[in-house]
């Protein structure tokens, strides 16, 4: 069936943002819900108003955790195994104003993104979203995604 539309669902994990080069996490996506079994996230960036170099840059991070999906002490930097392409640090001109998009592979149930900044990156407007898809239901539904609360 040629059905993209019924058989993905996009979630926004965090609405485009300016940290101000304060360190941040996503909201997490809980792939157990609905047993989803493929997942990309998108983490799209606008163009940084500070001069990105190598002490002044965002390096985007996946993390994962199996339970307690609340605690931010629970997730861990996921594998590169289960990972397919890899988010890069960004830190030149040219590297900001685009999506980076990876793919999940591993098996934990609560997955999301840290935005980790060095510097001082001035106004730099970023989000990200979420992709999942294979969850043997269609429509697809959606999935649970909430904040971190420590």
């Amino acid at each position: 069936m040629r059905d993209l539309k019924n058989n993905i669902y996009v979630s926004q994990l965090r609405a485009v943002a300016d940290d101000n080069g304060v360190d941040a996490y996503s909201y997490y996506i809980d792939l157990g819900v609905g047993s989803r079994q493929s997942l990309v996230i998108g983490v799209m960036m606008g163009t940084a108003a500070g001069t990105l170099s190598s002490s002044v840059k965002l390096v985007p991070t996946l993390y994962e955790a199996t339970a307690t999906p609340l605690a931010s002490a629970s997730y861990s930097a996921v594998a590169a195994a289960n990972i397919e392409g890899a988010f890069t640090t960004v830190d030149a001109a040219g590297e900001d104003a685009l999506t980076q998009w990876v793919g999940y592979k591993g098996t934990a149930r609560y997955v999301l993104v840290y935005l980790n900044y060095t510097g001082a990156t001035g106004a730099w407007p970023i989000g990200v979203v979420a992709i999942t898809a294979n969850s043997g239901t269609q429509p697809e539904a959606a999935p649970t995604t909430a904040a971190l609360t420590s």
